[in-house]
């Protein structure tokens, strides 16, 4: 499947936004202060890591009462075709 080219309008809009942004940011860089390297201390600064707690998600099962009987049934099921192929095995086999 070919890459969907854009339209002029597409590049007209997106070199607009990329315009602007620009002007936004230096505009931004222009009226900040000047820093001074003096009173940049030479430590390294210290960075604490910090555990979080594990969150416990409960899941009440009265919610799920139809997934057991669904899953009884399947399994019931799976079993008797397992056993039925199994004893016709036994059956056929000489």
């Amino acid at each position: 499947m070919p890459k969907k080219r854009k339209t002029r309008e597409q590049k007209i809009l997106s070199e607009h936004k990329k315009e602007t942004v620009h002007q936004t940011v230096s505009s931004h860089l222009s009226s900040e202060a000047t820093f001074s390297l003096s009173s940049v201390s030479t430590e390294r600064p210290i960075i604490k890591k910090t555990v979080s707690q594990p969150t416990v998600i409960a899941v009440q099962t009265d919610e799920y009462k139809y997934l057991r009987t669904d899953l009884l049934k399947t399994t019931i099921i799976t079993c008797a075709i397992v056993i039925t192929e199994i004893v016709v095995k036994v059956l056929f086999r000489g």
